[in-house]
């Protein structure tokens, strides 16, 4: 019985050491990020830019003995939407920097979520082939910053990759907003493929 008790106590100690120790993986990331609504600076309202995938790369940073990972993500997506004949185009690139913590430590390991997001909108174009330009040019660029909220899942059962998953809700303009202008969030459902570098 001591045996059997002190052989659970080992088998134990040493699944928590393995899965507090440090570790890196890196790897591309593709979702779908679903939008709502967002008003730019010259006051043009679009009540919704389309659900498009959005492409980039992510990494983890897994903390020694503890509960928490460190995260960084870079991304890209170009959102455009008709208005009749008309399109609305715009691009995003988001830099990400952010925590998650791990609530279910081990091969299937659940997590909640939280980033700092530095959005950098690309140029914001009008396509109507009513105008003689063909192409109305509404802003040259805006840097917005904000804070994504969600949850995940990643699978370490395969030794070289993880599996990561994970569905956010980005309030993407909290900060640096032009007056008036409205909330853009969204929701992005992404998943990655993690290589494990340490």
């Amino acid at each position: 019985m001591k045996k059997t008790f002190l052989l659970i106590v080992t088998v134990l100690l040493l699944t928590t050491f393995e899965t507090n120790a440090q570790s890196f993986t890196i790897g591309p990331m593709l979702g779908l990020s679903k939008t709502q609504s967002f008003d730019n600076d010259f006051g043009y309202q679009i009540p919704k830019l389309g659900d498009e995938m959005f492409y980039g790369l992510k990494s983890r940073l897994g903390l020694p003995l503890s509960p928490f990972t460190i995260t960084a993500f870079l991304t890209y997506a170009n959102y455009s939407k008709d208005f009749g004949e008309n399109t609305l185009e715009a691009n995003l690139l988001t830099i990400g920097f952010g925590g998650e913590l791990n609530l279910i430590p081990g091969p299937i390991n659940l997590y909640l979520a939280a980033d700092i997001l530095i959005n950098s909108f690309g140029e914001i174009t009008l396509k109507a082939p009513a105008l003689s330009s063909k192409e109305l040019r509404l802003s040259d660029g805006l840097e917005r910053y904000g804070v994504g909220l969600g949850a995940g899942i990643n699978l370490s059962i395969i030794p070289s990759f993880d599996i990561d998953a994970s569905v956010k809700y980005n309030l993407n303009n909290i900060l640096n907003k032009e007056d008036n202008e409205e909330n853009f969030n969204s929701i992005n459902v992404g998943i990655s493929l993690l290589f494990k570098i340490l």
